[in-house]
């Protein structure tokens, strides 16, 4: 069960949108919008990133995400090698390593709804 927290209970007052939809939303100062699965991917995912499911969160957390992605999945010119799969897969063990890596409690809730929503492999509202 996810645990709640201010950030998490903050985060989905706002709301899983898509980034379009998100982009017309207020946030938190020092929030900023991520994509739940990286924008750059988007083309390997069949969709664009205006369409891809977005959440608010603290700039910090997003900071410490796209790292770990990073250093799943380098940033290069071309993704063609790698499958749908592997791209969802990535994220997920991304999160779940944020998630039982962290000494925050705040946070940890946060990686673990991304974890756990990582997991239904939805990128997009459709």
């Amino acid at each position: 069960m996810i645990k709640a927290s201010a950030t998490l209970k903050e985060a989905l007052q706002i709301g899983v949108k898509t980034y379009r939809d998100l982009r017309k939303d207020s946030i938190p100062s020092g929030w900023e919008r991520h994509h739940i699965f990286e924008k750059r991917f988007a083309d390997r995912l069949g969709t664009n990133k205006y369409d891809m499911l977005s959440i608010a969160i603290p700039k910090e957390i997003h900071y410490k995400i796209t790292d770990e992605v990073r250093k799943e999945i380098p940033r290069i010119k071309n993704y063609d090698d790698y499958t749908r799969d592997e791209i969802i897969e990535a994220h997920q063990r991304v999160y779940r390593k944020l998630y039982r890596n962290t000494n925050d409690a705040d946070e940890e809730a946060v990686y673990e709804f991304l974890w756990e929503f990582s997991k239904t492999r939805q990128h997009t509202a459709n």
